[in-house]
């Protein structure tokens, strides 16, 4: 089984545009509303591909409902736990030209016993895992060093760890021996303080 981590999940909402004019009313279509953020996807690519995969994370409030309902419909099996706060919208806006505008929402807020509750269901599900993929931003709460101390314990028990994620988050989990890292260009110069030359 494919452990997909995703602790900072959104409803993806996609709108079609002419154009975004700042300070007045614009006006759009709705093209999609499904479940999102980075893990979210890797896990329903992983499922079409046929692979075994489990979900799991934090969610929150009526995005969060919404979320586990579209879940349910995919039959993408999880395990998430459930918080007060809401779960983030991530806006996307589509212009006539086909450029896309993206609004994601920081998160939402994990409190100290809802993140003692996911660390001991992660190190049961880590127990059943083949493999791990921690993917995405951290929520409101969560320390920089998470994603780290995820890392170490899946070590312990020899269970690989695949880690997309940017910035500080990464900066810190670098050093704790994941299996794998995806950086982008931006975020490899971010990570090692290099610009890079990919000119043919």
């Amino acid at each position: 089984m494919i452990l997909c981590v995703s602790l900072n999940p959104a409803v993806d909402k996609m709108l079609k545009i002419n154009s975004i004019n700042i300070g007045r009313v614009n006006r759009a279509s709705v093209e999609s509303v499904h479940a999102g953020g980075k893990a979210v996807n890797v896990a329903f690519d992983l499922s079409l591909q046929g692979e075994d995969v489990l979900l799991t994370g934090f969610v929150g409030g009526r995005c969060g409902r919404m979320i586990l309902d579209e879940l349910k419909q995919r039959e993408m099996p999880n395990k998430f736990v459930m918080l007060s706060t809401e779960t983030r919208t991530n806006m996307n806006y589509i212009d006539s030209m086909g450029n896309v505008t993206e609004i994601l929402e920081g998160g939402h807020l994990v409190d100290a016993k809802s993140e003692e509750e996911f660390l001991h269901l992660y190190m049961n599900l880590v127990k059943k895992a083949e493999m791990i993929v921690l993917s995405g931003s951290l929520p409101i709460g969560l320390d920089e060093g998470f994603y780290s101390t995820l890392i170490d314990r899946a070590n312990r028990v020899g269970v690989p760890v695949c880690l997309d994620t940017s910035g500080a988050p990464l900066a810190n989990a670098v050093g704790h021996s994941p299996f794998l890292i995806k950086p982008n260009i931006n975020e490899l110069e971010s990570l090692t303080n290099h610009k890079y030359d990919l000119s043919p």
